[in-house]
């Protein structure tokens, strides 16, 4: 898939959810594939993922089900200490379809 596909992509996913973030490939992300801000409302992927479109797809609907837990809870937290993949984040993946799983293989 080309780069401008991949974003057209983003985009119709984001409206098919309403949800409204801000997605941007970043070069600079070495150690992980994809990175989810709540607080700034912003999903950062590594090019890296464009290998595959099933990579891709898992990274971004991973990274987007984090985004839609942050705007659904306010927070990452329960009980006072950070619940990044809990299962309020597993009922986003649900939704999105996706596998709720907290790390995702490079070679998939």
């Amino acid at each position: 898939h080309t780069p401008e596909e991949l974003n057209q992509y983003i985009r119709l996913t984001l409206k098919q959810h309403k949800i409204k973030c801000d997605v941007v490939w970043d070069e600079g992300l070495t150690d992980t594939l994809g990175l989810a801000d709540g607080l700034n409302n912003r999903i950062q992927l590594s090019p890296r993922i464009c290998c595959s479109f099933t990579l891709f797809n898992e990274v971004f609907l991973h990274e987007l089900a984090h985004i839609s837990d942050f705007l659904d809870r306010g927070n990452y937290k329960r009980n006072g200490r950070n619940d990044f993949h809990g299962e309020n984040w597993k009922k986003h993946c649900a939704a999105l379809g996706v596998r709720a799983r907290r790390l995702i293989p490079c070679s998939i």
